[in-house]
């Protein structure tokens, strides 16, 4: 690997002029610092892996283990947690990504707190990870908007005391990877709508309803205004009544027609008889 490709991948974690030199994925990074943010309040802890070479210590891997459910500034890891510590402390997992791999440190999340560690850390620091380039790191978790902070923690190459109360050096983590791939998931999409073709083989465009068509279907049905036809041998039934009544309508016209055109009489001046004019 080059300088530059070593770079643009790693990042570097360094006091000037001192050792150790620590260098640690940005991906990975990236990755703890999403998985802290999303937990919150509640702790985030592991194992790291990588390899130890020249005076460095390279972090290409991790391992979580369980931790308690909410934070416990004293010891982030469960019971079931610190065993599987103590087991992931001793071998990587045998899986993809870690053939070659050592245990080289381990890390903790805290909330809203200081980049710092406590006696219950060194504790477990000393009892699982304690060779002399195995390091701790600590991921701060701030409020929304705000970016997760981090600062590795060593032992000094020739003894001394541990610092404890803050990193020697805290920095902000650079979580592009989300944004990166969140930006470019939009984007693909965007592109995918505009080539869209305006109908799918296959399939009819919709038709437009014509308004004359629209009256039409909003219209109550004519059923509703017309009374259904009779059937059967009522139909006949009702036919004889009609005819039955013309019957007799005609007959009484008949009896009342003649008095009713009867004229009244007049007088015969000749005579003076009264003549009738019917």
């Amino acid at each position: 690997m080059t300088p530059t490709d070593r770079q643009a991948t790693f990042g570097t974690w360094q006091l000037p002029g001192r050792k150790p030199v620590i260098l640690y994925s940005h991906a990975l990074l990236a990755d703890l610092a999403a998985a802290a943010r999303e937990l919150g309040a509640s702790p985030f802890g592991g194992v790291l892996y990588g390899r130890n070479e020249d005076g460095e210590t390279r972090i290409t891997r991790y391992r979580e283990a369980e931790c308690r459910p909410a934070e416990d500034d004293e010891n982030p890891f469960s019971s079931v947690g610190e065993a599987e510590l103590a087991k992931l402390s001793e071998a990587p997992p045998t899986a993809d990504g870690f053939e070659g791999l050592v245990p080289v440190g381990w890390f903790r999340s805290r909330w809203q707190s200081d980049v710092q560690l406590c006696a219950e850390d060194l504790r477990l620091w000393n009892r699982y990870f304690n060779g002399i380039d195995q390091v701790a790191l600590v991921l701060q978790v701030q409020p929304a908007g705000q970016p997760v902070r981090a600062g590795f923690f060593f032992r000094p190459p020739h003894g001394g005391a541990v610092r404890l109360g803050t990193s020697h050096r805290a920095f902000d983590v650079e979580e592009p990877a989300r944004s990166t791939a969140l930006a470019e998931d939009m984007s693909h999409l965007a592109q995918a709508v505009a080539n869209q073709p305006a109908a799918s083989p296959g399939l009819a465009a919709p038709l437009a309803l014509d308004p004359r068509e629209a009256a039409i279907e909003l219209a109550p049905p004519t059923e509703l205004f017309t009374l259904p036809e009779s059937t059967g041998p009522r139909r006949g039934w009702v036919w004889a009544v009609t005819a039955a009544a013309a019957v007799f309508l005609g007959f009484v016209a008949w009896l009342v027609w003649p008095r009713a055109l009867t004229f009244p009489p007049v007088a015969n001046e000749a005579n003076g008889v009264f003549t009738s004019l019917r």
